[in-house]
C-alpha cells in the first residue's frame, strides 16, 4: 500500500510532479500540485523543510512565468521555513537565495541581489567541496550579476552625459 494522499511523503511527490510540469511549461498543473502540497505540508510541523522546498518551487514557477511580484514572497517563505528547520547555513537555504537573487536582479535591485548571491556563495563554500556544480553555478550567477550591474550603470551614466 502506498502513502496516504494527505501525507507529507505524498505532498513531496506533488512537489516533484510540479517541477516536471514547470519544465514542460504546464504552469497551471504545476501551481495546482504545489498549492495542494503546501496545504498538506502546512499541517505537519515535522515537514517544515519540505514546506520550504515547496515554497521554493512555487517561487521558481512564478519566476519562470515572469510573475516576479509573486515569486518574491514565495522565496521569502521558503527561506523562513528552511532557516528555521535546517539552519541558516544549509545548502538548501543557498539554493533559495540564488533564486531570490536572480529575481532581484531581474527587477534591477542589484544591491539586494548581490547580497543574496554573496550569502549563497558563502554558505556553499562552507558546506560543499570547492568544485561542486552548485557552487560553480552560484559563483557564475554572481559574476553575471556583476557584469549586468556594470552594464546598467554604464548605460545610465551615458544617458546623463
Amino acid at each position: 500500500e502506498g502513502p496516504d494522499a494527505d501525507s507529507s511523503e505524498y505532498a513531496s511527490c506533488r512537489v516533484t510532479a510540479a517541477e516536471v510540469y514547470r519544465s514542460q511549461r504546464r504552469y497551471f498543473d504545476a501551481e495546482s500540485q504545489l498549492n495542494r502540497a503546501i496545504a498538506i505540508l502546512s499541517r505537519d510541523p515535522d515537514a517544515r523543510w519540505r514546506l520550504g522546498l515547496a515554497h521554493h518551487e512555487l517561487g521558481n514557477l512564478y519566476a519562470a512565468q515572469g510573475r516576479y511580484a509573486e515569486s518574491g514572497p514565495a522565496y521569502e517563505q521558503a527561506l523562513k521555513e528552511l532557516e528555521q528547520s535546517l539552519g541558516p547555513n544549509h545548502p538548501f537555504v543557498a539554493t533559495v537565495l540564488v533564486g531570490l537573487g536572480r529575481k532581484l536582479a531581474f527587477e534591477h535591485r542589484y544591491e539586494e541581489a548581490q547580497a543574496a548571491l554573496e550569502r549563497a556563495v558563502a554558505i556553499e563554500e562552507n558546506a560543499l567541496v570547492p568544485d561542486h556544480p552548485q557552487l560553480v553555478t552560484t559563483r557564475r550567477s554572481l559574476a553575471q550579476l556583476n557584469e549586468e550591474r556594470a552594464l546598467a550603470e554604464s548605460h545610465h551614466a551615458q544617458q546623463f552625459r
